[in-house]
């Protein structure tokens, strides 16, 4: 199948070549005719150099194809072995591109009635032509005020294969034309922006046509449609308005006219830290014999009317025609100022306003902030308890504190007022509290400012007061190996009639028997004191006629406690637990619960002695020196590394490690602390 290049509604020729090795009496083939093409009917013919007396027929048949047949009745073959065999003619579309030429269902026939196609060829028809292409079909130019223009573009592409020439442009309105050239050229697969400009002249609303002539061969002629509003400019501005919150505020505002107009109206959405102050609405020198009314139609829309009864129009085409006064409390910060249902009357009694703008708000105003709960926690009745509370100002004023008071006369501030606290500072207050009563205490502090919304300020206050109901074992000090009393105190602001404790010891002490004893503080009561285990004691004692103890401090019992010290400890722990004071009414009234600690002497008082070291028993001790030993009493430690001569009959506590010389070098595996007699 051959191809062709050709333009826009053009009729070509198209040769169909068959090369055969065999010969052949017929041929068959359909083609789909491209979309815009129409083959030209009686156009096909054999080609006489190959046909031999054959007949040729070709039709359209149903799905727009042709369909062409050459054959011979009596099986005459074609001559030749190459060339074409057959020609038509088609008339081309308007669309630019490359259409393919397809065969279907093509043969070759030979004498005996056999296809001896081996393959075939199909070809294309390119139509070269521009093409335009606007993806718009309205440009608005929305609206554009009297003595003003507005340009908008438009983007004109060429989609063909050819270049596209822009021949004219026209509008169906004088008041549109083109920023520049009308004339001009698009190249293939490119675009060009078309700059449309609208001058407002007369007011009214445009519906109008841009006319494009091109040499598109299909669409020589496009048209958008434009659509534009002139207007005159009558417009209504609210103002701004700054207040301090807890003053008055005066917002104005103003009307910039082209047209006369003779009236206005509106009505104004207020915050809600804005009202009107009634009879405060004032025209300005705009006006002639004109008067003016603003009512609240409800809680927060305020409706302003100015008119003029005999129809005078204000003076002048800009300025301020109105103020209004509001009284401002709220918190600092911007609100808006919002119109609707606005109207500029003219001279026709028709609404001119072609614009409104909101105005805003903007409040100076303090913002108190604290922790809106102070706890004090566990206050003795015997003494003061103190916090410190922060106070910021997070507004746009500043923070005036004039009174502070309290529900609970427990509670007392100690700042001094009035004081004021500058935007983004802040202020550290002291409050009290002393109750000389048991238990837990509330009270709301009531901080009272200028803050617009939080007047006063609560802050919850929470205490607990305690009665000093307390077991103490004081601190002590002891030698390495001594007997020690050990008194046991009790501070009550309550009657006990009864206490139990358990102390608790480490292992080089014990405690010894019986050695318990009550003090004057506790006549008559039955005293018990036991071991637990090897380090802990419990004591009891109460009285069986409830008879409070005496006085409200001092000790209520002694025990002796023995130190044997021999690993260089340097302190003791005497830890109380499982405490109770209890009350005529069995209730355990004790707070709380301090333990002793018993400092241990490490460096006693150096004694120097001589003689020699006899064991008391046959175990061997190393020893290699003689050094001093410190005496307690008639005890003597010898220290690790060491040895000590000891007069006869004193006693010898020896530390594990210990070297000990006895008249000679002995070996052997040191022992646990022994005691030897010399």
């Amino acid at each position: 199948m051959g191809s062709a290049s050709i333009g826009p509604n053009q009729t070509f020729s198209i040769q169909v070549d068959i090369s055969n090795s065999d010969a052949f009496v017929a041929f068959q083939f359909d083609l789909q005719i491209p979309g815009g093409f129409t083959y030209v009917t009686g156009s096909a013919a054999l080609d006489p150099a190959r046909s031999n007396g054959h007949i040729l027929q070709a039709s359209i048949i149903p799905g727009n194809l042709l369909r062409v047949l050459g054959f011979s009745f009596n099986n005459t073959p074609f001559n030749g072995s190459s060339g074409s065999v057959v020609s038509f003619e088609l008339s081309s579309g308007t669309v630019p591109g490359a259409y393919p030429l397809t065969l279907t269902d093509p043969v070759i026939g030979n004498a005996n009635s056999v296809n001896i196609l081996t393959g075939s060829t199909n070809g294309t028809a390119t139509v070269l032509a521009p093409d335009i292409n606007i993806t718009t079909t309205l440009i608005d130019f929305i609206r554009t005020p009297l003595g003003a223009t507005t340009d908008m573009v438009l983007t004109i592409f060429n989609t063909g294969n050819q270049p596209l020439n822009v021949t004219d442009i026209s509008f169906t309105s004088s008041f549109f034309s083109v920023v520049g050239s009308s004339v001009f050229s698009i190249p293939v697969g490119e675009g060009h922006d078309l700059i449309i400009h609208f001058t407002s002249v007369v007011k009214g609303i445009y519906d109008k046509k841009i006319i494009i002539s091109s040499n598109d061969p299909d669409e020589g002629t496009q048209q958008v449609n434009l659509h534009a509003r002139a207007y005159a400019v009558n417009e209504l501005h609210t103002g701004n308005m700054f207040a301090y919150s807890g003053h008055q505020g005066t917002l104005t505002f103003s009307i910039n006219n082209m047209e006369p107009f003779t009236g206005f109206q509106f009505d104004l959405i207020l915050p809600s830290p804005a009202t009107y102050v009634t009879n405060s609405a004032s025209l300005t020198n705009r006006k002639t014999d004109h008067m003016v009314s603003a009512n609240t139609i409800s809680e927060n829309l305020l409706r302003v009317v100015a008119y003029s009864p005999t129809g005078q129009v204000f003076t002048g085409t800009d300025g301020d025609v109105l103020s209004l006064a509001f009284d401002v409390v709220g918190i600092g910060g911007y609100y808006e100022l919002n119109l609707q249902d606005v109207i500029i009357g003219d001279t026709l009694a028709q609404n001119a306003l072609s614009d409104a703008y909101n105005g805003a708000l903007t409040i100076a105003a303090p913002d108190i902030y604290s922790n809106t709960r102070v706890d004090f926690g566990n206050v003795s009745i015997l003494e003061t308890g103190h916090q410190s509370l922060r106070i910021f100002n997070y507004g746009t004023d500043t923070l005036k504190v004039d009174q502070i008071t309290f529900t609970n006369p427990s509670y007392i501030l100690e700042t001094v007022l009035p004081f004021h606290v500058l935007m983004n500072e802040y202020k550290d207050i002291t409050i009290s509290f002393h109750q000389t009563t048991k238990g837990q205490s509330n009270s709301i502090m009531k901080i009272f400012s200028n803050d617009p919304d939080e007047y006063p300020y609560n802050v919850n206050l929470i205490a607990y007061a305690f009665f000093p109901n307390y077991i103490i074992i004081p601190d002590l000090s002891a030698n390495y190996i001594e007997t020690i009393t050990v008194p046991v105190k009790i501070n009550n602001m309550e009657d006990v009639v009864g206490f139990q404790f358990d102390i608790d010891f480490p292992g080089f002490i014990s405690y010894i028997q019986n050695s318990e004893a009550l003090t004057a503080r506790a006549q008559g009561y039955i005293l018990q004191a036991e071991n637990i285990t090897g380090t802990k004691i419990r004591v009891i004692a109460f009285s069986l006629s409830q008879t409070p103890l005496s006085g409200d401090t001092g000790a209520v019992v002694n025990l002796k406690l023995n130190i044997h010290a021999v690993n260089n400890q340097a302190s003791a722990v005497l830890e109380l637990s499982n405490g109770v004071l209890g009350n005529a009414l069995s209730q355990n009234v004790l707070w709380g619960m301090v333990n002793g600690v018993v400092a241990i002497n490490l460096v006693p008082t150096n004694v120097n002695v001589t003689g020699t070291v006899i064991p008391g028993q046959a175990e061997c001790h190393n020893a290699t020196q003689t050094i001093t030993v410190a005496g307690i009493g008639s005890a003597f430690i010898v220290p690790n590394g060491g040895s000590a001569t000891m007069i006869a009959g004193h006693k010898i506590l020896y530390l594990p490690g210990t070297i000990v010389q006895s008249g000679g070098i002995c070996t052997g595996p040191s022992p646990p602390a022994v005691s030897f007699v010399v």
